[in-house]
Protein backbone atom coordinates (compact mmCIF):
# COMPACT_ATOMS: atom_id res chain seq x y z
CA UNK A 1 0.00 0.00 0.00
CA UNK A 2 1.39 3.39 -0.70
CA UNK A 3 1.53 5.86 1.54
CA UNK A 4 2.01 9.94 1.80
CA UNK A 5 2.17 12.51 4.17
CA UNK A 6 -1.42 14.14 4.72
CA UNK A 7 -1.10 17.23 2.67
CA UNK A 8 -2.65 19.29 6.29
CA UNK A 9 -0.30 17.84 8.25
CA UNK A 10 -0.02 14.74 10.25
CA UNK A 11 0.05 11.14 9.42
CA UNK A 12 0.64 9.36 6.29
CA UNK A 13 -2.84 8.29 4.08
CA UNK A 14 -3.21 5.74 1.64
CA UNK A 15 -4.49 8.02 -1.09
CA UNK A 16 -6.55 11.18 -1.88
CA UNK A 17 -10.46 10.49 -2.56
CA UNK A 18 -11.37 13.85 -4.82
CA UNK A 19 -15.16 14.76 -4.49
CA UNK A 20 -16.45 16.48 -7.29
CA UNK A 21 -19.61 18.45 -6.39
CA UNK A 22 -22.12 16.20 -8.26
CA UNK A 23 -21.80 13.43 -6.06
CA UNK A 24 -22.32 15.86 -3.24
CA UNK A 25 -25.09 16.55 -4.54
CA UNK A 26 -26.49 13.57 -5.66
CA UNK A 27 -25.80 11.61 -2.02
CA UNK A 28 -27.18 14.44 0.20
CA UNK A 29 -25.77 15.62 3.29
CA UNK A 30 -26.16 12.48 5.84
CA UNK A 31 -24.68 10.19 3.24
CA UNK A 32 -21.77 12.10 2.50
CA UNK A 33 -20.72 12.75 5.77
CA UNK A 34 -21.21 8.74 6.21
CA UNK A 35 -18.80 8.33 3.27
CA UNK A 36 -16.17 11.08 4.63
CA UNK A 37 -16.28 9.12 7.90
CA UNK A 38 -15.42 5.64 5.76
CA UNK A 39 -12.79 7.43 3.86
CA UNK A 40 -10.59 8.61 6.90
CA UNK A 41 -11.25 5.93 9.04
CA UNK A 42 -7.97 4.30 10.04
CA UNK A 43 -9.03 1.25 8.29
CA UNK A 44 -9.36 2.96 4.58
CA UNK A 45 -6.87 5.81 5.28
CA UNK A 46 -7.42 8.23 3.14
CA UNK A 47 -7.62 11.81 2.59
CA UNK A 48 -10.88 13.22 1.26
CA UNK A 49 -10.81 16.75 -0.64
CA UNK A 50 -13.69 17.64 -1.63
CA UNK A 51 -14.02 20.16 -4.40
CA UNK A 52 -16.42 23.89 -3.93
CA UNK A 53 -19.74 24.52 -5.66
CA UNK A 54 -18.90 26.22 -8.85
CA UNK A 55 -15.58 25.05 -9.83
CA UNK A 56 -15.16 24.68 -13.80
CA UNK A 57 -13.93 21.10 -14.82
CA UNK A 58 -10.57 22.60 -16.10
CA UNK A 59 -10.29 23.62 -12.44
CA UNK A 60 -11.23 20.47 -11.20
CA UNK A 61 -8.31 18.32 -13.52
CA UNK A 62 -5.95 20.83 -12.32
CA UNK A 63 -6.46 20.34 -8.33
CA UNK A 64 -6.49 16.47 -9.40
CA UNK A 65 -3.57 16.44 -11.08
CA UNK A 66 -1.74 18.62 -8.36
CA UNK A 67 -1.67 15.28 -6.26
CA UNK A 68 1.38 13.73 -7.28
CA UNK A 69 3.39 10.78 -5.94
CA UNK A 70 0.58 9.11 -4.23
CA UNK A 71 -2.17 6.94 -5.33
CA UNK A 72 -5.54 9.39 -6.40
CA UNK A 73 -9.24 8.92 -7.17
CA UNK A 74 -12.24 11.62 -8.36
CA UNK A 75 -15.83 10.43 -7.59
CA UNK A 76 -18.11 12.16 -9.91
CA UNK A 77 -21.13 11.92 -11.54
CA UNK A 78 -20.49 14.07 -14.40
CA UNK A 79 -19.63 12.02 -17.21
CA UNK A 80 -17.72 14.37 -19.20
CA UNK A 81 -15.40 14.96 -16.09
CA UNK A 82 -15.16 10.79 -15.65
CA UNK A 83 -14.74 10.60 -19.46
CA UNK A 84 -11.47 13.43 -19.23
CA UNK A 85 -10.07 11.30 -15.82
CA UNK A 86 -10.54 7.96 -17.31
CA UNK A 87 -8.61 5.07 -15.00
CA UNK A 88 -8.52 7.57 -12.51
CA UNK A 89 -12.36 8.15 -11.57
CA UNK A 90 -15.13 6.39 -10.42
CA UNK A 91 -18.72 7.10 -11.79
CA UNK A 92 -21.31 7.39 -9.68
CA UNK A 93 -24.75 6.37 -9.99
CA UNK A 94 -26.40 4.92 -7.48
CA UNK A 95 -27.75 6.95 -4.48
CA UNK A 96 -28.01 6.95 -0.74
CA UNK A 97 -26.90 4.05 1.40
CA UNK A 98 -26.45 2.04 -1.63
CA UNK A 99 -23.96 4.24 -3.02
CA UNK A 100 -21.63 4.31 -0.02
CA UNK A 101 -21.30 0.63 -0.13
CA UNK A 102 -20.00 0.42 -3.49
CA UNK A 103 -17.99 3.39 -4.32
CA UNK A 104 -16.51 1.89 -0.35
CA UNK A 105 -15.50 -1.24 -2.05
CA UNK A 106 -14.34 0.13 -5.07
CA UNK A 107 -11.61 2.08 -3.52
CA UNK A 108 -10.72 -0.45 -1.37
CA UNK A 109 -9.97 -2.41 -4.98
CA UNK A 110 -7.89 0.18 -6.16
CA UNK A 111 -5.84 0.97 -3.27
Amino acid sequence: MLTHCNPNGGNTVAAVIVIDESVRRKLGKVHILELIKKMTSPEMNCYVDIIPTGTSDNDVVKVFNSYVNIHSLILTSDKDLYGRLLGRSLFVKEKGSNAIRLITQEIKRRI
